[in-house]
């Protein structure tokens, strides 16, 4: 698809294209991120926010009709775009930048990361809690289990390293283009990097509401639903008798012990021998990345984690 093929379905259809793009790093604050711009006034978000059209060819292919429907709701804000943190999955999904670009070379690029080695355990966990995922059955063998089984069908160590993943993007995207931010930034002072985003992203920081510096996808708050009252809330012919259930009623009685309870995580379980692997692994791309973009090398610890 090229972008004169975006450009004319576009037109017709009467909304911008996305101007900017989260494009990950999964389990380091995208979700976060997406909820504070989606609370700006100015900036029209996805829904879903990941809408998973740069990485998917079935979807990809369907071009600007498809994708067009995730920001059905614009109403004219200055802002508008996405965020799937497998646009940078590149031993996947190779071809993310390069579709990126030729959709829009002018899109604002946002990558948040953390600690690779704690991004791994965060992962971990999320699939451990989602037994619908393709790597829940790895992640109730343990973490070690999880890590070498993912490595093997995935390469999923790779989607740690930020600074190869980026690369593709540096290569297309001029420099003013792309913002990196750190999570860990983020949890110390979420005011001073959410004014850091809105700068970048050319928005007003001060329409900004209050939010919480907390991750909003954090494996520490997932729970785990009961099965017959997923079953109910699902049904189709329940649909009707759903709706006339006022939404704080519904949210209220979502959040019930009787439905749903935390998840207890077993112990993150590895072997020395394995786990340095994994760290001598990860450094040396993330010294590389941290140095480039101005982060002592001790801003990660490897060596007492």
């Amino acid at each position: 698809l090229t972008t004169d093929h975006f450009s004319k379905d576009q037109t017709q259809l009467n909304i911008p294209k996305p101007n900017f793009m989260i494009i990950g790093s999964a389990k380091c604050g995208t979700t976060t991120l997406a909820d504070v711009l989606a609370s700006h006034p100015n900036c029209c978000f996805s829904k879903p926010k990941e809408v998973r059209f740069f990485d998917n060819d079935e979807s990809y292919y369907k071009g600007w009709e498809w994708y067009r429907q995730a920001f059905s709701h614009y109403n004219g804000e200055k802002l508008i775009g996405e965020a799937t943190p497998r646009y940078t999955a590149l031993g996947s999904v190779p071809d993310c930048a390069e579709r990126i670009y030729s959709f829009n070379p002018h899109t604002k690029i946002v990558y948040i990361v953390r600690h690779p080695y704690k991004k791994l355990i965060s992962s971990w966990k999320m699939h451990f809690s989602n037994s619908a995922h393709k790597s829940y059955h790895e992640a109730c063998q343990g973490f070690e289990y999880y890590l070498r089984e993912t490595q093997k069908k995935y390469k999923y160590l790779d989607h740690c390293l930020y600074d190869y993943q980026l690369e593709a993007y540096r290569k297309l995207f001029p420099q003013q283009q792309i913002l990196v931010l750190f999570l860990e930034d983020w949890i110390h002072n979420s005011n001073q990097e959410s004014l850091k985003l809105c700068n970048f992203l050319g928005l007003e920081h001060s329409q900004l509401p209050d939010f919480s510096k907390e991750g909003s996808n954090r494996a520490e708050q997932k729970t785990k639903k009961n099965k017959i009252i997923c079953y109910l809330g699902q049904a189709s012919y329940l649909k009707t008798i759903r709706q006339l259930i006022p939404s704080p009623i519904r949210k209220s009685i979502l959040k019930s012990p009787i439905v749903s309870k935390p998840i207890t995580y077993p112990s993150v379980e590895i072997s020395a021998n394995y786990k340095q692997e994994i760290l001598n692994y990860l450094q040396e791309d993330a010294v590389k990345f941290l140095k480039r973009y101005d982060k002592i090398e001790s801003f990660w610890d490897f060596d007492n984690i």
